[in-house]
């Protein structure tokens, strides 16, 4: 392979435990001159791609994708089934938590075995280790068994070796979900600095956004296939749309909500139904954003009833609420509610970036009446018209400025 290209993967395929009769029946069809047949689940599909040296590849995928193995395979771990494999240079996998890591040895003590394993010295391990130390942040529990470590401080021990023992290629699996916000931040910055050194990166995660923050380039598998490798920006706008498609076949409106799941409250007003209108004010499936947009809810009071209170929360497919819109009782002191009736929430412009969103509903006063997560879903789709101003916008809202020159 060329000088620059660290590690490269051709025609990959991966299957774990291969059954014995078509184990066996692959041999006899081999013996015979029979054409062979693939029984049995692949974990990996005819992958093929190429590292060049100090580059950052992010590789992104649902569930059961692939990417864990492919990362065990470029780390040594586990072979390929097919395919080939050729890999350059020292090699740190942070793969698993506790990979290589004596759960009855101390903090340092694992340290100092990792980094031999790593074909370092006892000098370099010994000069590396107070940078090691702070950078782990775990106090004395540094010195003391592992097997009494939290994921979290798990996490900072790997994390801690990984960033310092000058590997020339890193596998990172999903580390960066695991402790708090602070630490998380720490280590995408040390990230961010061995890369400026050149260090190559092999990046899983869930997070698309974090993905394309690290990685100019990103493998999209899919069912053990490579779907897609490209530019971050193209190959996560591809993962959202399929996730978006299938989250949204996932959650699919039932006309019927009175029957859903997880009701709370008194009961003494219920919701019935939510629709979501669209800008003509039919009911719809998919919104456009910067058009109008409609909540129908339509009620039952079983008494008489006022100063009644309304939210709505809308959760993106990741589960985060990203608004929320309120009726406050201030605002129905006076209006008497009691058998059917139906209220429409306005929003004039919608701002939400495209996806997949649903609605949670609360209705209450003093107490809670009702509460129903998952009431309706909708879809969120750009206007032709806006759709080049605002692809590149990469919050969760489109948002207008005025913009102004000074000189």
């Amino acid at each position: 392979m060329a000088d620059d290209v660290i590690i490269k993967v051709e025609g990959l395929w991966k299957r774990y435990g291969l059954p014995l009769v078509p184990a066996v029946k692959g041999f006899a069809n081999r013996l015979l001159g029979r054409p062979s047949t693939d029984g049995g689940p692949w974990a990996l599909r005819d992958v093929s791609f190429e590292v060049r040296r100090g580059e950052t590849l992010g590789i992104i995928g649902r569930n059961g994708a692939g990417k864990s193995t492919l990362l065990k395979i470029l780390a040594g771990v586990t072979p390929p089934t097919r395919g080939r494999v050729e890999v350059r240079g020292r090699v740190f996998p942070m793969i698993e938590l506790n990979a290589g890591i004596h759960m009855e040895l101390t903090g340092r003590e694992n340290v100092r075995l990792l980094g031999a394993i790593m074909g370092l010295s006892r000098r370099e391990i010994e000069a590396k280790m107070p940078e090691i130390e702070e950078f782990c942040e775990l106090g004395e529990w540094f010195d003391k068994p592992v097997r009494m470590y939290s994921d979290g401080m798990l996490a900072r021990l790997g994390f801690g070796v990984a960033m310092n023992v000058d590997a020339d290629i890193l596998l990172i699996d999903e580390v960066l979900a695991v402790g708090d916000f602070a630490f998380q931040a720490k280590c995408y910055e040390k990230i961010r600095a061995i890369q400026n050194e050149g260090v190559t990166i092999l990046f899983v995660s869930h997070n698309p956004y974090q993905v394309e923050r690290l990685c100019p380039h990103v493998l999209f598998l899919e069912d053990g296939k490579s779907v897609f490798l490209g530019n971050a920006r193209d190959t996560v706008a591809l993962y959202h749309q399929m996730c978006n498609a299938a989250y949204l076949k996932c959650i699919k409106n039932h006309d019927d909500v009175s029957e859903k799941p997880n009701r709370q409250g008194t009961g003494e007003v219920r919701i019935e139904k939510v629709e979501v209108l669209n800008s003509n004010g039919d009911v719809a499936e998919t919104v456009h954003t910067l058009q109008d947009m409609r909540i129908r809810i339509n009620l039952k009071a079983r008494k008489k009833v006022t100063a009644l209170q309304i939210r709505i929360d809308v959760i993106s497919s990741a589960q985060v609420i990203v608004n929320s819109y309120m009726l406050l009782s201030s605002r129905t002191q006076h209006k008497t509610l009691y058998g059917e009736c139906s209220v429409e929430c306005r929003v004039p412009k919608v701002l939400l970036m495209p996806g997949v969103y649903t609605l949670d509903v609360v209705i209450k006063r003093d107490v809670l009446f009702d509460y129903l997560p998952r009431a309706a879903s909708f879809k969120v789709e750009l206007n032709d018209a806006e759709a080049l101003a605002a692809s590149d916008n990469k919050g969760i809202f489109y948002s207008e400025a005025e913009w102004v020159w000074l000189l």
